[in-house]
């Protein structure tokens, strides 16, 4: 028996919410507050490690543009790898779909691991009382 013209279209609104879901990721959990003027949670000198809290502010400056310049080439690989992303499910459809989903992963993890440490040394920098040069 076919499909009638609106039973097809179901289906295909099904599968493509299907493979929308599939490609979404989840986001990170937020991170306590500690930068608002009513923060109940202030960061301490104490909340870093030895290694970090002997850096001074010009260390963390450079530290923090190294891992800007780390976070653009990841950045630019995802972009690069979203063309020939774009090119396999051109040329195979949905069926392609699998082969591209995890395609970036290691980049956004490395990522992800950037921002973490970017958002340790904005921490520190501002119990140091660094300028802030971003």
């Amino acid at each position: 028996m076919l499909l009638s013209s609106n039973s097809s279209g179901q289906c295909l609104a099904i599968i493509a919410i299907l493979w929308l879901d599939a490609c979404a990721g989840s986001a990170p959990p937020l991170p306590l507050d500690t930068t608002s003027i009513n923060s109940l949670n202030k960061v301490t000198l104490e909340a870093f490690s030895n290694e970090d809290a002997s850096l001074n502010c010009d260390n963390i400056d450079t530290e923090r543009r190294n891992l800007t310049e780390k976070m653009n080439d990841a950045t630019s690989r995802i972009e690069t790898n979203r063309g020939r992303d774009q090119a396999v499910i051109y040329f195979t459809g949905a069926l392609g779909a699998p082969f591209i989903a995890n395609s970036n992963d290691a980049e956004r993890q490395q990522i992800a691991s950037l921002y973490q440490r970017q958002d340790k040394l904005i921490k520190l920098a501002s119990v140091k009382n660094c300028a802030t040069n971003k």
